[in-house]
């Protein structure tokens, strides 16, 4: 936050501000969140939300910017498309193969078969 003041104290514009903050102070905030996010307890939660809230309040992103969770939802849903469109990608072979159904069932947003977990 400080180096954000320091950078708008030299009357950086403001456009560019939103883009320094997004790179930096939301890129470490938000870095592997889809890995731990689901994790955090409601105050783990409501700290980082503070962080953006704070950023916002400053002028260092837009006030339309979103929540700390749905920063996660959307990296969460960017890694799980690109890993399902992307042949290429390190994590597609780990996917399960597609399952044919022969039923007409409303449409799911994936066709893959889901694990089965043991209850204990």
């Amino acid at each position: 936050m400080f180096a954000l003041k320091t950078l708008g104290g030299h009357g950086i514009v403001d456009s560019i501000l939103h883009a320094i903050t997004k790179a930096t102070l939301v890129a470490q905030l938000t870095y592997t969140a889809f890995d731990w996010w689901g994790f955090l307890s409601a105050a783990d939660t409501s700290r980082l939300q503070s962080v953006i809230k704070k950023a916002v309040q400053f002028g260092y992103l837009l006030p339309s910017y979103g929540s700390f969770e749905e920063l996660c939802l959307t990296a969460d849903e960017n890694l799980f498309f690109s890993v399902r469109y992307n042949p290429n990608h390190v994590l597609h072979q780990l996917l399960p193969q597609p399952k044919n159904s022969n039923y007409n069932l409303r449409d799911c947003s994936h066709n893959f078969t889901l694990p089965t977990m043991a209850i204990s």
